[in-house]
């Protein structure tokens, strides 16, 4: 039954830190989305006119959205798409960071909590298998006695025999 049970806790164990390499991961795009979406602001203001300007001859550091953005804004007489500001993107973009990063850090959290009972749980398994190895006993199978058990099972037969030695006397 323990060793059913830290089978489990080692599985969920796993699985958590999938989760949480996956947010990590989801976070360091994210992290690097707002950086992009920040210096796409800090672009903005400095007031650079890419609107004549093709992919071609873009200067170094300038992306194409930078460049369609200024193409849009540069024709006069025609509606602006409803594409957020960059202003409104990195504001987003901390939203989805702070979000990622408190999913995060939850993730951690249960993720250090399984790996302390899964501990728990070997230190129990440890006493009651004694000097056997862990990996031994899942080997076996549901046939596996533990040392409490053959204890209680070796102080039954004793008094057994001691109560077949009084009769005998």
């Amino acid at each position: 039954l323990a060793a059913a049970k830290i089978v489990d806790l080692a599985k969920k164990n796993k699985n958590l830190t999938v989760a949480l390499e996956k947010e990590r991961a989801k976070t360091g795009r994210l992290t690097a989305e707002l950086q992009r979406a920040g210096a796409e602001v800090e672009e903005a203001r400095k007031g650079r006119d890419l609107s004549g300007m093709d992919a071609r001859s873009l200067p170094k550091g300038t992306n194409r959205v930078e460049l369609s953005t200024a193409k849009h804004k540069g024709k006069p007489g025609e509606e602006e798409d409803k594409e957020p500001t960059p202003e409104e993107k990195l504001r987003q973009m901390q939203g989805k960071l702070s979000g990622m990063s408190s999913a995060l850090n939850s993730q951690r959290v249960a993720n250090d909590t399984l790996q302390l009972e899964c501990r728990k749980l070997r230190e129990a398994l440890k006493r009651e298998l004694g000097d056997v190895p862990i990996e031994r006993a899942l080997e076996e199978g549901g046939g596996w006695t533990g040392r409490a058990q053959q204890v209680s099972l070796l102080q039954s037969k004793a008094t057994a025999l001691r109560r077949e030695l009084q009769l005998a006397k």
